[in-house]
């Protein structure tokens, strides 16, 4: 349940943190991390078949590479290089071997997640205190 979920990231963030600035080794945690929940959150978000709209909140509360993009944005900013996923979701969509519609519908649900760096997020969390 739960207990697991936290453990994902957590062990996601241990994975990040061996493979330092090895871009393949850092790709693979990432779409390990999306695979978790592929299934269950993003295909029916890609077919548009869930009653859940992805909001970029959504994005980062409920899914486990939105919630590990957020323990990321929480580490020392000169971590954030080589934690950090770099890309438009290309390799990843690769690594779990989805088809060019589906990978174009991820892509744009990537950039919601990834296009705004962490300052704006907290001032946004701040702000919606």
């Amino acid at each position: 349940g739960d207990v697991e979920e936290e453990d994902i990231v957590t062990y996601a963030m241990m994975g990040l943190a061996i493979a330092g600035d090895n871009k393949g080794h850092v790709e693979t945690v990432w779409s390990k991390v999306l695979e978790k929940d592929l299934a269950s959150k993003w295909m029916p978000w890609i077919n548009g078949t869930s009653n859940v709209n992805p909001t970029r909140d959504v994005l980062l509360e409920n899914t486990q590479f939105g919630k590990l993009w957020v323990r990321v944005q929480d580490q020392p900013v000169e971590l954030h290089s080589n934690l950090q996923y770099h890309g438009d979701g290309e390799a990843l969509i690769q690594k779990l071997g989805l088809d060019s519609n589906a990978g174009r519908e991820l892509k744009r649900l990537f950039t919601s997640v990834t296009s705004i760096e962490l300052n704006d997020y907290s001032s946004m969390m701040i702000d919606s205190q």
